[in-house]
């Protein structure tokens, strides 16, 4: 069954048009932002973000963006920055859930507190708290590298906690039923942007978080994160008043 639906969303991913360094919103619910001008600003379904972007949602957001063979999906109180590399992209995943999923076209790297995860070819949903990143591969395989310097290969419906101490893994019985309402993306297809229509959301590379208004580093730089070093999630600022407003506009 998880074969057939992973074979069915790369079916529809391949539809998906080359937005050549940009990113379409196809699904917002509640309250999602970007950090523009380091001002927080909301975010329109079928609006189009540059390839290099901050974004968040709040506790009741949910966010889901397409790009050229990749697809990120961000559940509530998450925290994400993209950059697109060459060949695919780079994620700094600071906080609450993210689900990606990626052609085979597509290289994806998840930085986030406790390790790296690199995968092509699947779907990865991370989910970071406060003292570990938990790591569940829907399809494909993936490569977990912990601050340890240790890595391990996940397969399709195994799962590893990463915390500073070092990466365990779950073999598939023991692994806890996923929510599918942890998210907009779970292990539901992706759809072709639209200015109507659901999709699903997708993401960047490491660097230090944004907070305080600060812009992040850019990746490479020097200035991104080591595993372990992330930090926490921007902080909505000067939005926080406006995002409260939003609290009861539900779905």
């Amino acid at each position: 069954m998880k074969t057939a639906a992973a074979a069915a969303a790369l079916i529809l991913l391949s539809a998906v048009p080359a937005l050549a360094d940009h990113w379409s919103a196809t699904n917002v619910r509640g309250t999602a932002l970007i950090l523009i001008d380091d001002k927080w600003q909301d975010i329109a379904v079928g609006q189009v973000l540059p390839a290099a972007a901050v974004v968040r949602t709040l506790e009741n957001g949910q966010l889901t963006l397409v790009s050229a063979g990749i697809g990120i999906g961000l559940g509530g109180d998450a925290a994400v920055q993209i950059v697109e590399v060459s060949g695919g992209v780079a994620l700094t995943h600071y906080a609450g859930t993210l689900d990606v999923q990626a052609q085979a076209s597509a290289q994806v790297m998840v930085e986030t507190p406790n390790g790296k995860v690199t995968f092509s070819a699947g779907s990865v949903r991370t989910v970071v708290s406060e003292d570990r990143t938990r790591v569940v591969v829907t399809s494909g395989r993936a490569q977990i590298a912990d601050a340890t310097g240790h890595a391990i290969d996940v397969a399709a419906g195994e799962a590893a906690d990463v915390t500073i101490a070092g990466t365990t893994l779950e073999e598939p019985a023991a692994l806890p039923a996923e929510s599918p309402a942890d998210t907009p993306l779970g292990n539901k297809p992706l759809a072709a942007p639209s200015s109507s229509s659901a999709g699903t959301p997708l993401g960047t590379d490491p660097a230090s978080p944004p907070g305080g208004g600060g812009r992040p580093s850019s990746p490479g730089g020097g200035g991104g994160p080591s595993p372990g070093g992330a930090g926490g999630p921007p902080d909505a600022g000067e939005h926080a008043p406006a995002a409260a407003a939003h609290a009861g506009r539900g779905n």
